[in-house]
């Protein structure tokens, strides 16, 4: 269920210092939980409950250094609701496997991102964005030109001397396609295969709740 669609977009804007509004499948999953553990959860952590209809709660974390969308994040309207966008948990970046999302894609420079499409957009002038940051302003920059985004999934590339490399398979697609039983891995009881990831992962990813 978290896994990053295929998709074929446009980006349209960026978003300086955001707001998380937490979708429904994570806030029934993972924040109820730890709001039952401990009553001061909510509070400790800069989330609020926007809306609460019976058990239903429409919740947001605060802007700030612990927001799970970090500082920034791109908007490229799809029906998938994912995005790329900064993060708390940088430390993932010095592992080789990262995904460790619920979907969404984790920008490694995302302020530098953002000051090359807003050069290249034309308002290098008009949109300071490491001064919007530092000052903790929510802004909205939205872009003249359209930016196409192509979001593709790839186990084999050739690199610029036309040298084949492998990658992991961490959707199991190429094993489904090969499988005996492939409706096996729709029914989530097919095995897993052996990625020889060895260390190459972050050790303990149990507190990421991020998108």
């Amino acid at each position: 269920p978290n896994a990053t669609p295929e998709q074929m977009s446009a980006m349209e804007y960026f978003i300086l210092n955001p707001s998380w509004y937490v979708p429904a499948r994570i806030v029934e999953q993972e924040l109820k939980p730890k709001m039952e553990r401990d009553p001061e959860w909510l509070k400790s952590s800069d989330y609020e409950i926007v809306r609460k209809r019976g058990d239903q709660l429409t919740m947001r974390q605060k802007p700030g250094d612990e927001n799970a969308l970090g500082r920034v994040k791109f908007i490229f309207p799809s029906p998938h609701n994912t995005y790329l966008h900064d993060t708390p948990r940088k430390k993932y970046f010095d592992y080789t496997i990262r995904a460790y999302s619920h979907g969404c894609m984790r920008v490694h420079k995302p302020l530098k991102l953002a000051e090359q499409l807003v050069e290249v957009d034309g308002q290098k002038g008009q949109v300071d964005v490491q001064g919007l940051v530092k000052a903790g302003q929510t802004k909205m920059v939205k872009l003249k030109r359209h930016l196409p985004v192509f979001i593709e999934y790839y186990t084999v590339w050739a690199d610029d001397e036309g040298r084949a490399t492998f990658l992991i398979d961490i959707y199991d697609r190429d094993a489904r396609r090969t499988a005996p039983d492939p409706a096996a891995f729709d029914r989530c009881d097919a095995p897993r295969a052996d990625h020889d990831g060895g260390d190459e992962g972050a050790p303990d990813t149990s507190a990421d709740i991020g998108p």
